[in-house]
């Protein structure tokens, strides 16, 4: 994405707003924390998708097998 997009920034505070608020027992009836991250999820497959157009297979693999190698140690596996 080479320029921000309004709405999308307005629907990911909001999200966040919502768990941040349902954490501290602070939403009201019919609303839950589950809503922000739901729509955080689609928030992310949007900005994924928007960010891969374009690419070739290699190029989305490539950047797959470095996220990989890169992480830190002790990140996302029991093993480390």
């Amino acid at each position: 994405m080479d320029a921000r997009n309004l709405a999308v920034d307005v629907l990911r505070v909001l999200s966040v707003a919502l768990v941040v608020l349902s954490h501290y027992g602070l939403m009201g009836a019919g609303v839950s924390g589950t809503h922000g991250v739901v729509i955080f999820s689609m928030i992310s497959g949007y900005c994924m998708r928007y960010s891969t157009q374009g690419r070739t297979r290699n190029q989305l693999f490539g950047r797959v097998v470095v996220s990989l190698v890169s992480r830190p140690p002790g990140f996302g596996s029991a093993r480390d």
